[in-house]
C-alpha cells in the first residue's frame, strides 16, 4: 500500500472523527504538511557499520543538585511534583531526552531530596507525549506547526513498522493510522521513558513516577520482527520490544529506588481525541488500586480520572492515603473563555477530592506545561493535604484564597491580586487572560509559548496520629459520643455506616472497622428512645475474614440482614450475613463480575419479608447497577440481574454506572445512580411498578441539566415518601465551578418529573464553599425526611443537618459535629429521623483516622 495514501487518508480520518487542534487553520496548515510528508522519499533500510551502539546508562552531569521548593522537614515521606515543560527539541535523541529529563530534575529538584524520609518523585500526564517524534525517524515531524500535521510525518518516517504492525494486528492502515503509530514508535520510546526514569530512581535512591501513551510489550528476539521494528539510529540490537496486542493506553508507571519497574496504572476515562481520533483504550475500573508503598498507599489518577467519581469512591474505599494526580491540561490556564475559568476545573478534581473522601489525607498535582505545536498545555503544580480552618489560604491564579493548600507552584505572572488586593476576580481574571493568550500557539506575540517549568513538593504526614482536643464548638444537637471507646495509639478505622430501623425503635449500625486489608463488618444495636441511643452495646462482628467492607443492613421480617463485599486477593464478592442462617455466604451469580462495590439494601415499607439488593459490579463489559429481591426476609435470594439492560455498544466507560441507591414501597420499587452515559455524570432512576419485577426500557435523568458544560454528580438517592411521590437528594459539581454542591428536588411519580431543586448549604452562598455527601432518611409516617451533609462552610468539612416538612419546606441548617480542633474533619453523615428524634452518625478525624460519632437532637 502507498504511503502517500496512508498519509492522506490519515488526514482527512483525524480530522472527520475530531482532533483538538488549537488554530483555525490547522487543517491548511496540516494538509500542506500532508503533501511534504507524501512527497518524501521513503527511508533508506541500511545498517550502517559506523552506528552508534544503544547505551542506556544515564550520564553524568556537571549541574550541582538544585532546589526549587521548601520543605518541614516532618512527616513520613517527601512527594516531590515535576511540572515539567514539553519541548520538541528534547526528543532529537533518546540521548537528548535522558538528558534533558535528568538535567531537568538534578538542577530544580534532585537537591531537595531527604536524607532522612523516603521521597516519591511525581510526573505529569504524558511525560514521554512527545517520544513519537523521536530521532532521525520523527525528524520531519519535529519541524511540523500543527499537531496533526507532526503525527502525519511522523507515519511516513515510521512507515515500515506501521505496515508490519497493520498486518499484525489485522488494522487497516487508512482507518488505523492514528493508533499504529503509536504502535510503530513503541519499542524506541519505551526505551527512552523506562531506561531514562528507572536509571534516575536507581541513581537517586527514589521512586519515580511517569507515564505516556504505550501498549503492553514484551520482549522478542525474533530476527524478522527485529529487523522490522529495530530503531535506524542504533546498531541492530538483538532483541526488541513488540505490542501484546492491538491497545494502546495512557499509562503511569513507577520504579522503585533499586530502578526496577515495579506497578503501573491505565487511563480509564479518555478525552475525545484519545479516545476518537488516536483509537486509545481505557482501562477497566476493576485495576484501579491503590501504588502500595512503605510509606504510604497512593492512589495515582491519570488526568480526567481524577475528576470520575468511579475512579475516586473506588481508591478510597481501597484505603488510599494520598491521589496523585498526573496532569497534562490542554487547553492552556488563563485564556477564554472567561467565565470556564481552567483553575477552576482542576481545583474541582485535586482540592475537592483531598477534603471529600475521608481515607484520602493529601494529593499532589505534577503539571506538564509548554505548546505542543497547536495544542496549549499549561497548569500550576500544587500539593494539597486536608484542609485545616486556620490555614493560611492560597489558591491557583485568579481564584479567592482558601484552605487545604500546602503548596502551589509558580506561574508565568503573579496575580494581579498580591499587589492590588481591591482588585476583583473578574478584573484580576482580565489582566491574566491577556498574558495567557500572548503564550497560545500562533499568536505571533513574544511571549509565545513563554510557558515556565516548576518544582513543588511538601513533606507529607500519612501516619495517624491524633489532632489536639481543641475544645468543643457550639452545636445545634447534643454533644457528639464515639460510638466505640478510643485509646491513644489506636489507628483502627471505623467508616462506611449504614443503619436501620426495626419496628420497636430499635436501630441497628453496621460499619467496617480495622486497617485496610484486614477489615470487617461490625453490628451494633440501640434504641431510639435514648439520646445515646447505644450506650452500653457492644459491637459485633458479622463478617470477617480477608477484607470485608461497604456494610449495608436492613430490618427485614426474619431478623437483621447484612451485606457487604469481601476482598479476598483480586477476587471481590457481594457476601451475606442472613437473619437465622448462622454464617456468611456468597450471593449467588457472581461468576463473571470482575468487580463489585457499593451494596445497598430495601425493605419494602408496606411488607418486610420483601428485600431488594442493589450493588454495583462489572461483568467485562462495563460497570453497571444489578438488583437481587428476596422475597422472604433475605433467607434467600433470586439471581443478580441488570437494573438497566440497554445495549451496551461496547461504549466501555461511556455507559458506566456508580453509586446505587434503592427504596421500596408496595408496588414502587426506584433504583438510583449515576452514569456517565452523556459524558457527563447525572443522576437517573429506574421506577418499577411492579415491585421490581420489570423496568422501562431506559432510565429517567432527576439532576438538572442547568448548561450544556460537563456535570460531575456522584451520588442521587431517592425516597419514597408517603403520598405516592418521591424525593431525590443528591450533590456534585456543576457549570465548571470550582465548588460541589448537595440539593433535594420532588419527584412525581410515576413518570419521576423532577420540580425545582433546592440547595442545601450552612452558608447564605451555597457557591462559597463545597458541600458533598448528603444523605436522606427515610420518612416519618408523617412524610418528614432528614438530611444530612459534608459542608466546608468552617474553612474544613464539617456535618450539618436540616429537615424537610411534609409540605416541602426546608427548615435551617444546623451544625452537628462540635470538634472545635481546626483540622479535624467530619465526612460521610448517615441520618435517621422518628416522631421524637433526629440521630446523625459520621466519620470524624480527631482521633487521627475517621471513626465513628454520632449526635442527636429532640424534635
Amino acid at each position: 500500500m502507498a504511503r502517500q495514501q496512508v498519509i492522506l487518508a490519515a488526514l482527512g480520518a483525524l480530522f472527520v472523527i475530531g482532533c483538538d487542534c488549537g488554530s483555525t487553520s490547522g487543517g491548511a496548515d496540516a494538509a500542506t504538511e500532508a503533501d511534504a510528508a507524501a512527497d518524501a522519499p521513503a527511508d533508506a533500510a541500511a545498517d550502517a557499520e559506523d552506528l552508534p551502539a544503544y547505551d542506556p546508562t544515564l550520564p553524568e552531569l556537571d549541574d550541582p543538585p538544585g532546589c526549587d521548593a521548601t520543605f518541614t522537614d516532618e512527616g513520613d515521606v517527601r512527594v516531590i511534583a515535576m511540572g515539567a515543560k514539553l519541548l520538541v527539541a528534547d526528543v532529537e535523541s533518546i540521548e537528548t531526552f535522558r538528558d534533558a529529563m535528568h538535567r531537568f530534575f538534578r538542577v530544580h529538584a534532585a537537591g531537595c531530596l531527604s536524607d532522612d524520609r523516603p521521597n516519591l518523585i511525581v510526573w505529569p500526564e504524558d511525560t514521554g507525549l512527545h517520544l513519537v517524534l523521536l530521532g532521525s525517524r520523527g525528524a520531519d515531524a519535529r519541524r511540523a506547526s500543527t499537531s496533526v500535521g507532526a503525527y502525519l510525518a511522523v507515519i511516513d518516517g515510521v512507515f515500515a513498522p506501521l505496515q508490519f504492525y497493520g498486518e499484525r494486528l489485522g488494522l487497516d492502515l487508512f482507518e488505523y493510522a492514528g493508533l499504529l503509530v503509536m504502535h510503530a514508535t513503541g519499542d524506541a520510546a519505551w526505551r527512552a521513558l523506562a531506561d531514562t526514569f528507572s536509571a534516575m530512581a536507581e541513581r537517586y535512591g527514589v521512586t519515580m513516577v511517569a507515564g505516556t501513551n504505550l501498549p503492553e510489550l514484551v520482549e522478542s528476539d525474533d530476527p524478522a520482527v527485529v529487523d522490522a521494528l529495530r530503531d535506524p539510529d542504533y546498531r541492530r540490537p538483538e532483541s526488541v520490544m513488540v505490542s501484546a496486542d492491538s491497545r494502546v493506553y495512557n499509562f503511569q508507571y513507577a520504579w522503585g529506588p533499586d530502578g526496577e519497574l515495579f506497578w503501573s496504572v491505565k487511563k480509564s476515562y479518555l478525552v475525545p481525541t484519545e479516545e476518537d481520533s488516536l483509537m486509545m483504550a481505557w482501562g477497566p475500573l476493576r485495576q484501579m488500586r491503590p501504588l502500595e508503598l512503605p510509606f504510604g498507599r497512593f492512589g495515582v489518577v491519570i488526568s480526567k480520572d481524577a475528576w470520575m467519581p468511579d475512579v475516586l469512591g473506588r481508591l478510597d474505599d481501597l484505603g488510599a492515603d494520598a491521589l496523585v494526580q498526573s496532569e497534562a491540561f490542554m487547553g492552556g490556564w488563563a485564556v477564554p473563555p472567561p467565565e470556564e475559568w481552567q483553575p477552576d476545573i482542576v481545583f474541582e478534581a485535586s482540592w475537592n477530592h483531598t477534603q471529600r473522601y475521608g481515607s484520602v489525607r493529601a494529593s499532589v498535582l505534577p503539571c506538564m506545561t509548554g505548546n505542543y505545536f497547536d495544542l496549549p498545555i499549561d497548569g500550576q503544580s500544587a500539593v494539597f493535604v486536608d484542609a485545616a480552618s486556620d490555614d493560611a489560604p492560597a489558591g491557583f491564579i485568579g481564584q479567592p484564597a482558601r484552605p487545604g493548600f500546602a503548596t502551589v507552584g509558580p506561574w508565568v505572572m503573579e496575580d494581579p491580586g498580591a499587589a492590588q488586593p481591591e482588585l476583583t476576580i473578574a478584573e484580576r481574571r482580565a489582566i491574566l487572560l491577556e498574558r495567557g493568550a500572548a503564550m497560545l500557539p500562533g499568536s505571533g506575540a513574544p511571549e509565545e509559548n513563554g510557558y515556565i517549568a516548576s518544582v513543588v513538593g511538601a513533606d507529607l504526614d500519612l501516619t495517624p496520629a491524633a489532632n489536639d482536643p481543641g475544645g468543643v464548638a457550639p452545636v445545634d444537637f447534643s454533644a457528639s459520643l464515639p460510638l466505640t471507646a478510643w485509646q491513644a495509639g489506636d489507628d483502627t478505622r471505623e467508616r462506611n455506616a449504614d443503619l436501620c430501623v426495626d419496628d420497636e425503635g430499635g436501630v441497628h449500625l453496621a460499619f467496617e472497622s480495622g486497617p485496610v486489608g484486614n477489615r470487617a463488618v461490625m453490628l451494633v444495636s440501640g434504641s431510639l428512645e435514648r439520646e445515646d441511643p447505644f450506650s452500653g452495646a457492644a459491637p459485633e462482628s458479622t463478617i470477617s475474614g480477608s477484607d470485608a467492607l461497604q456494610p449495608a443492613v436492613a430490618c427485614t421480617s426474619e431478623g437483621i440482614l447484612v451485606a457487604a463485599v469481601q476482598r479476598a486477593g483480586d477476587a471481590e464478592r457481594i457476601v451475606l450475613a442472613a437473619p437465622g442462617a448462622g454464617e456468611v455466604a456468597e450471593l449467588d451469580g457472581q461468576g463473571s463480575f470482575a468487580l463489585v462495590s457499593r451494596p445497598a439494601l430495601a425493605v419494602d415499607a408496606l411488607d418486610a419479608s420483601r428485600v431488594a439488593l442493589v450493588f454495583h459490579a462489572d461483568d467485562g463489559a462495563a460497570a453497571r447497577i444489578w438488583i437481587a429481591r428476596s422475597e422472604d426476609g433475605g433467607v434467600t435470594f433470586e439471581a443478580p440481574r441488570r437494573v438497566d439492560d440497554s445495549e451496551l455498544d461496547g461504549r466501555g466507560p461511556r455507559v458506566n454506572q456508580w453509586s446505587p441507591a434503592v427504596a421500596w414501597r408496595g408496588d414502587t420499587l426506584a433504583v438510583s445512580y449515576v452514569d456517565f452515559r452523556d459524558y457527563s455524570w447525572d443522576g437517573y432512576a429506574m421506577i418499577s411498578e411492579d415491585g421490581g419485577g420489570t423496568f422501562p426500557a431506559a432510565p429517567v435523568r432527576v439532576t438538572p441539566v442547568l448548561d450544556e458544560r460537563e456535570r460531575l454528580y456522584e451520588e442521587v438517592q431517592i425516597v419514597l415518601l408517603p403520598d405516592g411521590d418521591a424525593l431525590a437528594a443528591y450533590g456534585g459539581t456543576r457549570e465548571r465551578r470550582p465548588d460541589a454542591d448537595v440539593a433535594i428536588a420532588t419527584l412525581t411519580l410515576p413518570a419521576a418529573t423532577t420540580g425545582p431543586e433546592t440547595t442545601l448549604s450552612a452558608d447564605a452562598d451555597p457557591t462559597a464553599h463545597s458541600e458533598w455527601a448528603i444523605a436522606a432518611s427515610a420518612p416519618t409516617a408523617s412524610g418528614e425526611v432528614g438530611l444530612a451533609w459534608q459542608d466546608a462552610s468552617t474553612g474544613r468539612p464539617g456535618v450539618f443537618y436540616a429537615e424537610r416538612a411534609a409540605d416541602g419546606t426546608i427548615g435551617p441548617a444546623l451544625r452537628v459535629d462540635d470538634s472545635a480542633e481546626p483540622r479535624t474533619h467530619a465526612l460521610e453523615p448517615i441520618v435517621v429521623l422518628s416522631e421524637e428524634r433526629a440521630l446523625v452518625i459520621w466519620e470524624d478525624s480527631r482521633e487521627g483516622v475517621p471513626r465513628l460519632r454520632h449526635a442527636s437532637r429532640q424534635r
